[in-house]
């Protein structure tokens, strides 16, 4: 049954009475929103799939997930590992949506451009969270944040744009890798400093950072300006920081470099700092 599409699979037992409920046993299904008539009629058979089948078989979740919209129904998995890329989660009230506090396996997790309305991303167990912005969005109405409650996060990557603010109800104490990749349009200077200022009080507690070559320029643009450098934070437990250098980028000299992350790294103890040339 395990080589079939979930949707087959069930029309496949009720066929017979024998089988009809041996579909709720699965433990692992494939599901393709293409092999429904819409987007409707797929949400509504996979909300009568999670509510019906057995729940004491746990799960092993595989492929691309990024049209589930009820996610409060993942509850049996051993571990999950979710993509979502251009879903829009909306909320009733006032609040951002809070769409990951009850998967309760849920440890590694990708969310590309899902901030239109902002984001509350609150979860005890994961571990590992990337956020991409592929558009720059310079404008008022998707200056939306982004809120973290994330407390064993230990690998946080970004890349693409510099457009949320973010911040963190927690302090982030088992932060160990960070991978900043991100770049931005030199409009509105002083947001993109409260944007960058606000990433990096978030990143605090990270012992090792790996900068791209696109944000080591932005980064000595937007760090020119004296108010962003007042407010950048200590990065107390950094013990390495990497500088990775494409072959395009406009900064190539070792002491601009250092003049960079120096102004980065100010209030922080000495770190250990490495640049990675990339022909």
């Amino acid at each position: 049954m395990g080589f079939f599409r979930t949707k087959r699979v069930v029309q496949t037992c009720v066929l017979s009475k024998r089988w009809e409920h041996l579909w709720k046993k699965l433990t692992s299904f494939k599901l393709d929103s293409s092999n429904f008539l819409n987007v409707e009629q797929f949400r509504e058979f996979l909300s009568l799939f999670l509510s019906n089948r057995d729940g004491s078989m746990s799960l092993e979740n595989e492929g691309n997930t990024s049209k589930i919209s009820r996610l409060s129904c993942i509850k049996n998995l051993a571990s999950c590992i979710l993509h979502l890329a251009c879903v829009i989660f909306r909320t009733s009230g006032r609040d951002y949506p809070e769409p990951f506090s009850t998967c309760k396996m849920l440890n590694t997790l990708v969310v590309e451009d899902c901030f239109v309305t902002g984001l509350y991303i609150c979860n005890s167990m994961l571990t590992s969270l990337t956020i991409v912005s592929v558009n720059s969005h310079d404008n008022a109405a998707y200056y939306h944040k982004i809120v973290l409650c994330t407390p064993r996060l230990s690998s946080l990557n970004t890349k693409g744009f510099l457009v949320h603010e973010i911040s963190s109800n927690c302090k982030l104490l088992y932060l160990e890798e960070v991978n900043f990749d991100v770049t931005c349009s030199f409009r509105d200077f002083s947001r993109k400093g409260l944007v960058l200022v606000s990433w990096m009080k978030v990143l605090a507690n990270v012992t090792t950072m790996t900068l791209s070559s696109y944000t080591i320029e932005i980064l000595n643009v937007l760090l020119f300006h004296h108010s962003t450098r007042t407010n950048l934070p200590c990065f107390a437990r950094l013990n390495l920081l990497k500088v990775n250098l494409g072959p395009l980028s406009r900064i190539t000299s070792n002491k601009n470099v250092f003049r960079i992350v120096g102004h980065l790294h100010q209030y922080s103890p000495p770190t250990r700092i490495d640049i990675i040339r990339h022909a």
